[in-house]
């Protein structure tokens, strides 16, 4: 019988994982602004050179983290009975956990507020995720956009992504975290022109979906 070898990671591969791995841990226990490099080199076990051979500055450590998550829930969802789903509502699901996780404590909600107050660009750390997510949605509603309009609309969307939550950390905001979650994303799909009945509907199937299947496990720090 013939068994395909799992592929052993290369030393580079394992030095990454160590600093995103040990990134997330100091993320959580003290803050993004309270987190240095040295700190994450130390304990990575690497190098300032090391660090910065992955990883080209301490944002990108985080744009990682962030990515890597999405990419998580995705693959859950996925190998799920939920992967015959439509591209909306498996992008309502993974919203709606990404909000979630992001205010489930004070540590989390310390490290994203910290972001959003430093004005790390929400284009450069998602841009190549919500490109791929964007062209899913406005395929599947046989929406054409040509690719100035596409990258104006993720340019658009993030901005006012980075806006609304830095204002919801304030309290000039509101509202439960999922219905903001709900909302920000039924903009998103506003702006790629999908009907607002589609909109409406598949939210109400996520959510419930989101209730009855939570992802906690998933998380993007600790």
């Amino acid at each position: 019988m013939y068994i395909n070898k799992i592929k052993k990671p290369t030393r580079g591969e394992q030095t990454k994982q160590r600093i995103l791995d040990a990134s997330k841990v100091l993320f959580y226990e003290n803050g993004y602004n309270e987190t240095t490099i040295q700190s994450i080199a130390d304990l990575a076990q690497s190098t300032l050179g090391g660090i910065t051979y992955h990883f080209s500055s301490k944002e990108m450590i985080a744009s990682s983290i962030f990515n890597e998550y999405i990419r998580r829930l995705y693959e859950a969802l996925f190998a799920s009975e939920a992967k015959s789903q439509s591209w909306l509502f498996l992008h309502y699901v993974v919203t709606f956990n990404y909000y979630s996780r992001l205010f489930a404590d004070a540590n989390m909600v310390r490290f994203y507020r910290q972001i959003l107050n430093d004005y790390i660009s929400s284009y450069d750390m998602y841009y190549d995720t919500y490109q791929r997510i964007y062209y899913s949605l406005a395929e599947e509603a046989h929406v054409k956009l040509t690719s100035v309009e596409l990258e104006a609309t993720i340019v658009a969307d993030l901005g006012a992504r980075h806006e609304f939550f830095l204002q919801y950390h304030k309290g000039t905001i509101k509202m439960p975290i999922l219905e903001a979650a709900a909302f920000i994303f039924s903009n998103t799909a506003r702006m790629l022109r999908i009907p607002e009945n589609i909109i409406t509907d598949t939210a109400e199937l996520a959510l419930a979906y989101d209730r009855k299947h939570p992802m906690d496990h998933i998380k993007i720090l600790i």
